[in-house]
């Protein structure tokens, strides 16, 4: 009996010190050293075991007294009964601490596992916040701006070393305070500087602004300044800022200014310097053929005026290109009648027609008790563009102009324009460079026709700048069609009570009666725009310069008259245009003024409109182009007839129309 239990807690011991020794290896082997309170747990099984020791030993004492009392002929079976049922119970015991310690080591590992997952990611997440960090950190130590921050009483808290540098002092030195007056800033700028963050912090926005600073040798830089709160948890803590140098930015800006006002000054003079021997050219010839010649000496001037309009197309393509590329040309809005643009298309273009034996027709839909607003002058140079180029490149057959509208709002209109012609027209190839500057699309012809290859591109920009687009349809041998859509925003129609309500046909010529005051300093332009007004029965009165004009419209107005018209060229010496019609318009001389330029850029007509000028007549115009300025102040006395080439049939007729499809062959 005492070996049996003997045994059994031996065994007990046995395997408890066995599974201890598990459980402390799985420990080691896991690196859970710390997890020392496994052991506490053995020492409380210990305990467990202690415990039914005692109960075994109260049991024994009271097998003892049993046995004493079982006779010795009593079988033994009885006692190994017993011994087999300790040995169960013991097994059962043993069998429940393996499994609570298995769920032990279970859940240790579990934890460790998961203990370990969270490492490695606290890990990561510090790894990748030392690298913003770091990064941050170089960003602030090597950025050129300046970056600082205040606290709420304007108290410096950081700033970057570039800062440091440009005030020249240590980073630590600038830490808590509220200035830089030491520095080189002075007591007006600082105060300037710390309002400006007291109301950043007190609107709680963002303050952007330009300033001038000097560094701590007094040498002065301008920088772009952001102000902007700091903010922690929704809370302002501060003010953030950051500085950026735009010296050198705004040196070059400056100094692209410059460059663009000299390049503008000198298209303007050369413009005016071009131009102004070119009118007296072209006028005079119009002069001469005008007069009785002999026809060898008539065809002379007249391929002598041919070829000074030419060289004039190419000046106002050169000087057109060049306003685009500085973005110096611009579109009105004003006022004005397709009929009157179509008309002066007419005008330009139905001599060149008639000489070459082409029959053009006219069409533009009426537009009833409404008027477009836009620019007339760019638009009536995209139509003569076009159609010059279609009276070039056709040598026989029919060429047609035709506005119609499309579309038709309250305030809006839309007017669909064509130019077809029934010339040589183009491959695809050839249309595919047709809008390129300086291309040509067949260098023989072109070479052999003038062009310089700018024409068709300056005209697809002034469309583009009108909200249009050009299109072109072409098949070579039988002719071309362009056409573009314009919208024009539209005005109310006021019926104004005018005199001159006159317009003028291809075979009229205008006869005034009237004084002239010509302010001109050219001595060929003198005798050029007398002679045209002469034949129009206007007398001229000749000023050299604008000082001399003003004295003698002062005198005029002393004596109780007045001229009935001033032509006034803009540069002239002693006192240019702008000035002397700026101190006429002060004497309240009730005179229209025009002014005569060679220029004609994107604020011109601002500018001669606030020096009281009426109109502007631009260099060089023509006989043509001088009685319609003239026939809008004055009243015409009589209408001449102007002899034209009987022998080709002109279409007079605007109204006429248009068919959309593409020339034929038999046209």
């Amino acid at each position: 009996m005492d070996a049996f239990f003997v045994y059994n807690s031996y065994f007990s011991c046995v395997f408890s010190l066995k599974v201890i020794k598990l459980i402390q290896s799985i420990i080691i082997m896991l690196k859970l050293r710390r997890y020392i309170y496994v052991l506490s747990l053995c020492v409380i099984f210990s305990c467990f075991f202690s415990c039914n020791k005692s109960q075994q030993e109260k049991t024994d004492d009271s097998l003892s007294d049993v046995f004493s009392e079982i006779t010795i002929s009593q079988d033994i079976n009885s006692y190994n009964k017993l011994a087999e049922e300790r040995l169960s119970w013991y097994k059962r015991s043993s069998f429940s601490l393996l499994c609570l310690l298995i769920l032990a080591a279970v859940f240790l590992i579990k934890n460790n596992f998961t203990s370990g997952k969270l490492k490695n990611i606290v890990k990561e997440k510090t790894d990748e916040l030392e690298v913003k960090n770091t990064a941050l950190n170089t960003i602030f130590s090597s950025i050129p701006d300046f970056i600082f921050t205040t606290d709420l009483d304007l108290r410096y808290t950081q700033c970057n070393e570039s800062m440091a540098q440009y005030f020249d002092f240590r980073r630590e030195e600038i830490l808590n305070k509220t200035n830089l007056i030491s520095n080189g800033l002075s007591q007006d700028a600082s105060e300037q500087y710390n309002n400006l963050l007291i109301e950043v912090i007190k609107n709680r926005n963002i303050r952007i602004f330009e300033s001038s600073i000097p560094d701590y040798n007094g040498n002065v830089s301008v920088f772009n300044i952001t102000h902007a709160p700091l903010l922690q948890n929704e809370k302002v803590i501060g003010v953030l800022g950051i500085a950026h140098n735009i010296t050198k930015y705004k040196e070059t800006a400056e100094a692209a200014l410059a460059s663009s006002r000299a390049k503008s000054e000198f298209l303007a003079n050369m413009s005016h310097d071009i131009k102004t021997p070119m009118n007296s050219i072209i006028g005079l010839a119009e002069l001469a053929l005008d007069d009785k010649l002999l026809p060898r000496t008539n065809e002379y001037i007249g391929k002598m005026l041919e070829n000074a309009e030419g060289l004039l197309y190419i000046i106002n393509d050169i000087l057109d290109i060049s306003k685009i590329e500085t973005n110096k040309m611009e579109i009105d809005r004003i006022p004005f009648t397709l009929r009157d643009v179509f008309t002066s298309c007419k005008t330009l273009i139905t001599p060149k027609a008639v000489e070459k034996g082409l029959l053009v027709h006219y069409y533009v839909e009426p537009i009833i008790d409404k008027r477009p607003l836009g620019d007339p002058v760019r638009l009536r140079q995209v139509l003569v563009n076009l159609l010059s180029n279609a009276v070039k490149y056709t040598n026989s057959g029919i060429i047609k102009l035709c506005a119609a509208i499309n579309e038709k709002t309250e305030n809006t209109i839309k007017v669909h324009f064509t130019v077809k012609d029934s010339g040589i027209g183009m491959t695809t190839e050839q249309i595919e460079k047709l809008f390129e500057p300086f291309a040509q699309a067949e260098a023989g012809v072109m070479r052999k026709k003038g062009s310089t290859g700018l024409g068709l591109p300056i005209t697809k920009k002034i469309i583009e700048m009108m909200g249009g687009n050009l299109s072109v349809e072409s098949v070579s041998g039988l002719g071309t069609k362009f056409s573009f859509d314009i919208i024009f925003n539209t005005i109310e129609v006021i019926e104004e009570k005018s005199k001159n309500n006159f317009i003028l046909n291809d075979s009229e010529k205008p006869v005034f009666e009237g004084e002239i005051l010509l302010c001109e300093d050219n001595v060929m332009n003198q005798q050029v725009i007398s002679e045209h007004l002469a034949r129009v029965g206007i007398k001229t009165v000749i000023a050299d310069n604008g000082k001399i004009g003003v004295e003698m419209v002062k005198t005029r107005l002393e004596n109780g008259t007045r001229f009935d018209l001033i032509l006034m060229d803009i540069y002239m010496p002693v006192m240019d245009g702008l000035e002397a019609a700026a101190k006429i318009t002060e004497l309240n001389a009730s005179v229209p003024i025009v002014a005569m330029t060679a220029n004609i850029m994107n604020t011109d007509k601002d500018i001669y409109n606030l020096s009281g000028m009426n109109d502007c007549l631009v260099k060089p115009f023509t006989s043509n182009e001088l009685w319609q300025c003239l026939i809008k102040y004055l009243t015409p006395v009589n209408m001449e007839l102007v002899q034209i080439n009987k022998n080709v049939q002109l279409s007079n007729d605007l109204s006429a129309k248009c068919d959309e499809s593409l020339p034929a062959n038999e046209k």
